[in-house]
């Protein structure tokens, strides 16, 4: 959710990105909207399969770009006062509402266990630091991938401080660093978008004849055994799925207007979103909101529910909006 240094944030590259990073937002809203009909309908489980194959992912990969290879102690007070201070207001915040909804809290899960799409806070200030250390190691793309497959084989609670998905997704985050603002436009040849079109199609036909795919193979927190996939080799489905979640990555910025436009400005301010729509989509699956969208069968609430992503997103993304969270977390 980070965007580019004030000094790079008017090119055209940056435009790309910064459309891009609304498409994702809104892909996470939908995401959480249809999540709880994916064990009940094929169709939602597909598309659930297919947006969490890439959205954070390429989140991950856009906010690897803008990480420096340097880290001083300002920026070390800037990712503090950026990632740590809203993981622990917006943990409190989820905790009470959660504590007024179900009458349950437990002390352990607020100090240890980021609430629930916090993980991405606490893991990006993780990569952020490490990163410059990181790169004084010799080969260490090889290396952070090799440990990205072997920590799915310890018996740990992934959920843990967010460490699992650190590991898992570092190597996602490193290769964003070697790569540049302009790296999707610079895929370019004749006919990439068609192919981005039919690779969209394969990975969309794939998860439909594939539904029975454990879906929290996607969330990097869960080890192997837990998955039903203790064999030596299960680290491997790891390393497919870290490369089909950047080829189809890759193809579906692809696709996304690369010009200046409304939604580049929304763009800026995608970490709204991801903070805010939370609420907003546990007050849907609490006042069972969500089950009455359900029974209007599968297009109907397919249809209510793209639009009711799009208008949070775009609400959560105002500047209104925007101002008003950075005025209570500073």
């Amino acid at each position: 959710m980070e965007n580019p240094p004030k000094n790079t944030e008017q090119t055209h590259e940056n435009y790309l990105l910064y459309n891009a990073k609304f498409f994702l937002v809104f892909l996470i809203v939908f995401g959480h909207f249809i999540a709880p009909f994916t064990e009940y309908n094929i169709y939602y489980k597909t598309l659930y399969l297919f947006i969490y194959t890439f959205h954070i992912p390429m989140f991950i990969f856009i906010s690897g770009i803008f990480s420096k290879k340097e880290i001083a102690k300002e920026e070390i007070k800037k990712y503090t006062a950026n990632l740590i201070l809203p993981l622990i207001i917006f943990q409190t915040l989820y905790s009470l509402f959660d504590f007024y909804i179900t009458d349950n809290f437990s002390f352990y899960n607020f100090i240890f266990i980021p609430y629930w799409i916090l993980w991405y806070l606490l893991s990006l200030f993780f990569w952020k630091i490490i990163l410059p250390y990181a790169l004084k190691i010799k080969y260490i793309l090889p290396v952070s991938i090799l440990l990205s497959a072997i920590i799915g084989y310890l018996p740990i609670d992934g959920y843990f401080l967010s460490l699992s998905r650190t590991v898992v997704f570092f190597p996602i985050f490193l290769l964003g660093h070697y790569a540049t603002p302009n790296f999707f436009s610079n895929i370019k040849f004749k006919g990439d978008k068609i192919l981005s079109i039919f690779i969209i199609a394969g990975f969309l036909l794939f998860f439909y004849a594939n539904t029975s795919i454990d879906y929290r193979w996607l969330y990097g927190a869960v080890n192997y055994n837990s998955l039903g996939n203790s064999q030596w080799y299960a680290g491997i489905y790891r390393l497919f799925l870290i490369a089909g979640s950047l080829l189809l990555g890759i193809s579906a910025i692809k696709l996304i207007p690369a010009g200046k436009n409304y939604f580049t400005s929304l763009g800026k301010n995608s970490l709204a979103v991801y903070l805010w729509h939370g609420f907003i989509i546990k007050f849907f699956k609490t006042t069972l909101l969500i089950i009455l969208i359900y029974k209007t069968g599968t297009a109907y609430s397919l249809a209510i529910i793209l639009l009711a992503s799009l208008a949070i997103a775009l609400l959560l993304s105002q500047n209104l909006f925007t101002d008003f969270t950075k005025k209570y977390l500073k």
